[in-house]
């Protein structure tokens, strides 16, 4: 499926083969910038802790993107891939209920945390509120 003869292929090499292949569905949940644009260089990018496994967009061979973390794909690589026939969102449309979830809870903590500092609430009560 990869291509990649033999079980010495590094995770690096590995991780940015499957990025390129033909698949439905490519779904970044996690940190940092996979697919840069051609013209792009890994330094404008600026997430060096993927250099290793980045694409450009016009390598992408899935036919959709979606994205559960910010920033899978560089906005000139979004561009190229999405030129390509590629289809995705932009990033904060597919994450959006996660970070409304995520702004929520700490907005909620910073109303909550003076009460706990004071000693009026528990850090457990304040935890309870917290999962309801």
């Amino acid at each position: 499926m990869l291509g990649m003869a033999g079980a010495t292929a590094r995770r690096t090499k590995s991780s940015a083969r499957s990025c390129a292949c033909p698949l439905t569905l490519l779904w970044n949940g996690g940190i940092g910038t996979y697919v840069k644009a051609t013209h792009e260089t890994n330094g404008e990018v600026g997430d060096r802790s993927n250099d290793g496994v980045r694409v450009n967009g016009a390598e992408l061979a899935t036919r959709v993107v979606g994205e559960g973390g910010n920033l899978g794909l560089s906005q000139r690589g979004r561009v190229e891939y999405a030129l390509g026939g590629g289809r995705l969102n932009t990033d904060f449309i597919d994450n959006s209920g996660g970070v409304n979830t995520s702004d929520l809870e700490v907005n909620i903590k910073i109303l909550l945390n003076p009460l706990v500092a004071a000693g009026t609430l528990t850090r457990a009560r304040r935890n309870q509120i917290l999962a309801a």
